[in-house]
C-alpha cells in the first residue's frame, strides 16, 4: 500500500478538496483543518484521507 500526501490550501485550492470528496469512488476517511497565521495573515489548510479501490489508502 504506497501512501501519498498533499496539504490542501484555502480557499486557493478548494476545488481539489470538492474533487476528492464528492468522487463517489473514494471512501473518505478524515478530514482534518488547521489554520496557521504566516507574516500575519491567516492562512487555511486541508488534509484530506481515503480509501481509494484502485489505489488502496492514500492521501491528497
Amino acid at each position: 500500500m504506497k501512501k501519498k500526501h498533499m496539504i490542501i490550501k484555502l480557499p486557493d485550492e478548494k476545488e481539489n478538496l470538492d474533487k476528492v470528496i464528492s468522487d463517489d469512488r473514494h471512501d473518505v476517511k478524515h478530514v482534518a483543518f488547521s489554520s496557521v497565521v504566516k507574516d500575519g495573515k491567516v492562512e487555511h489548510y486541508a488534509l484530506v484521507v481515503w480509501h481509494d479501490a484502485e489505489y488502496g489508502d492514500h492521501m491528497f
